[in-house]
């Protein structure tokens, strides 16, 4: 009885800690998905209408130096956990990086933009990996089990944050201003401390295995080849992914007329749609692919590759939607933008998760957490890159950025089915093995 008694308790702990943690998971998506969106638009709103009135090329080229930060963080947050001060220090460190940048963004946004936007990306980086670190790390043991459910508590709730931070942050905006959303960010920063202090992360034990591996020089090299390949591949889709919130998001709010029955349309609200396309098509979306998966073995670059031409639509209807505002009419413009909004979300369903399972399945088994993160990287490296193209449509338009990244999103559709072809015929053994 008293085992009993003791597992009961235990259980609930566990449930009471990880409940806190995956709070702390939402409250600092919050805080991210709150504050970054809005701030390229508010950095190019006039200075009469409560902006800094910057340029779309400083502004993109600012959002795109955040997200490498923001994706450069988990190395770093990796090293200051595992090498220098620890799993505690390194979180609380982390959370001083963003509370120090949402401070320097709320009281001086004209002086302290870019440090602070910095800082802050670079805090809510090394937070968001340490958190994930320590939902699995609490899901060892006695409760090894819970691990698969513990991740997919996690995801969940990060697709929270980012649809209730995308859907309130313009509205918020457009009524009280982007102090309002540094406010909010910062409170969210503040209860996402309070909620991971909650977990009693002193009592965490990390384990860490140790795999050897053996094999020839070309059993090794050929998938690291592979990867390399499909970390270019990687670096362009998130540089076409990542004008969502920079230069689409501004194309919606300037120049597209979202007045409907009087009332403007919050820009980012598209962007929602989207999401929410996607999330409610997942289910159709699989059963449609179950019966390719059972008769293809192979099945990773035809998904790779039918993302990426999704991808290439979307930017095809949003190209069109720039380039033709007058001749289509404001109707079949908002139609098409929302078309092509779920479009653009399905792709990035097909493709995010096959380019990070893709890196753990082909990598040498020795180094997978090495390929992980370096594909993981490839994000920020996309999203500075993202910047860079954006800031083309301060002297060509948007209609010729969403073209150049429709045919991108095609050549790197046609590049990921020559890489396979390649891949297939030089290591067919490898192939074999790891289906």
């Amino acid at each position: 009885m008293n085992r009993e008694n003791s597992a009961a308790t235990a259980s609930l702990g566990f449930r009471g800690r990880l409940y806190s943690l995956i709070a702390a998971v939402l409250t600092v998506g919050l805080a991210s998905y709150f504050v970054a969106p809005m701030l390229p638009i508010f950095c190019v709103e006039t200075v009469a209408r409560g902006g800094l009135g910057w340029s779309r090329t400083d502004a993109c080229s600012l959002y795109g130096t955040y997200m490498l930060i923001a994706h450069i963080a988990p190395f770093i947050g990796g090293i200051f956990a595992d090498v220098l001060f620890g799993h505690i220090a390194s979180m609380l460190l982390g959370y001083l990086f963003a509370g120090y940048g949402i401070v320097l963004l709320w009281f001086f946004p004209e002086t302290m933009m870019v440090p602070g936007f910095l800082l802050y990306g670079l805090g809510t980086g090394c937070v968001k990996v340490g958190l994930a670190t320590a939902v699995g790390t609490l899901c060892s043991g006695p409760f090894s089990d819970q691990r698969n459910k513990a991740y997919e508590y996690h995801y969940f709730v990060s697709c929270i944050g980012f649809i209730v931070g995308n859907f309130f942050s313009n509205l918020f905006y457009d009524l009280w201003g982007m102090k309002t959303l540094f406010i909010i960010g910062s409170v969210a920063v503040l209860v996402s401390l309070i909620f991971y202090l909650c977990c009693r992360p002193r009592t965490f034990k990390q384990s860490v295995p140790k795999e050897e591996e053996s094999g020839s020089l070309k059993e090794i090299s050929i998938p690291w080849m592979l990867l390399g390949g499909l970390l270019g591949i990687s670096i362009l889709y998130f540089a076409c992914g990542y004008q969502l919130n920079s230069s689409l998001s501004i194309y919606l709010f300037q120049q597209v007329d979202r007045v409907v029955f009087g009332w403007a349309v919050p820009a980012l609200w598209f962007i929602v749609f989207g999401y929410i396309v996607m999330i409610a098509l997942s289910p159709l979306r699989r059963k449609l692919w179950e019966p390719f998966e059972r008769t293809i073995s192979f099945i990773e670059p035809v998904k790779l590759g039918v993302g990426l031409a999704l991808l290439g639509i979307g930017f095809a209807l949003f190209s069109g939607c720039a380039a033709f505002p007058e001749n289509l009419g404001k109707g079949p413009v908002l139609l098409l933008l929302l078309l092509g909004m779920g479009v653009f979300f399905i792709s990035d369903a097909h493709v995010r998760p096959l380019l990070f399972s893709s890196a753990t399945k082909f990598a040498p088994q020795k180094y997978r957490t090495i390929a992980s993160a370096v594909v993981y990287s490839t994000v920020g490296l996309g999203g500075k890159l993202a910047g860079f193209l954006a800031g083309g449509s301060d002297m060509f338009g948007f209609a010729w950025l969403f073209s150049i990244c429709a045919a991108i999103s095609g050549f790197s559709c046609v590049a990921t089915l020559l890489l396979w072809k390649w891949h297939a015929k030089r290591s067919p053994q490898l192939e074999e093995a790891s289906a």
